[in-house]
């Protein structure tokens, strides 16, 4: 999964800065781990 999610973020013309490219890995793994509305109530509450 890890590998799937990087090479998507390497496609050609794309340049990621490390904290961009990191917070949008982590949104990806939450959503594929299905814990997306958690998260996001989660948020609302904090």
């Amino acid at each position: 999964m890890c590998k799937d999610l990087t090479l998507r973020f390497k496609r050609p013309g794309m340049k990621w800065d490390t904290d961009n490219a990191a917070a949008l890995m982590n949104l990806v793994a939450i959503r594929e781990g299905g814990q997306w509305e958690q998260h996001w109530q989660n948020r609302k509450t904090a």
